[in-house]
């Protein structure tokens, strides 16, 4: 009997272990989103984001959440001062909603998606605001950006990626918006 009921408690807790699974699998993913969860580069889910908040209305969340967000530039700082042009982060894309999530990916592939949020600036350093970018899929593409330019038109940003979060790799990007996903051949990269 007791053979019977330590059985059936294992199945039971397996049964809930493979639904709690599969309701993972489709948690958090925004709406409009291609293929539903993107996975990490490695094939597995290694990432968890924050829910989404309605981000403020600010003429920074404004422009974030016009067009997709491209980085056109992505460099690397080196030591005694040189940067280093970071061809593999080229094409790195974004595209925000007011909602707080987003979607992301480089050139015309989306491999991920998360939250993000956006606060004022505090000093001269992100005099424009501070965004974090919080990915679902994979937690080495969690990003702290100090947005601390934009264009007057409000078509270019310059953002500078904190050691804070992720990859812990600093990086100066110049991002651009775009009506649509970029691709090699517009960057000259084939």
């Amino acid at each position: 009997m007791k053979m019977r009921i330590f059985g059936l408690t294992l199945l039971i807790l397996a049964l809930g272990l493979a639904a709690c699974k599969k309701d993972a699998k489709n948690a958090g993913s925004p709406a409009g989103v291609a293929g539903g969860n993107p996975q990490s580069p490695m094939g597995t889910r290694v990432g968890s984001a924050a829910p989404p908040l309605t981000q403020p209305n600010s003429r920074e969340t404004q422009l974030l959440t016009r067009n997709i967000w491209v980085a056109e530039f992505y460099v690397l700082p080196g030591g005694e001062g040189k940067l280093i042009p970071s061809r593999e982060n080229k094409g790195l894309w974004w595209q925000f909603n007011m909602d707080g999530t987003y979607a992301g990916g480089q050139w015309d592939k989306q491999l991920d998606y998360g939250t993000w949020t956006w606060r004022p600036g505090s000093s001269q350093y992100d005099k424009s605001g501070i965004l974090f970018v919080d990915s679902a899929t994979d937690d080495m593409r969690d990003a702290e950006f100090q947005m601390q330019g934009i264009e007057s038109t409000g078509d270019v940003m310059s953002w500078v990626k904190t050691e804070n979060y992720g990859d812990r790799q600093a990086a100066l990007l110049k991002v651009i918006q775009m009506l649509s996903l970029p691709t090699k051949k517009q960057f000259g990269v084939e």
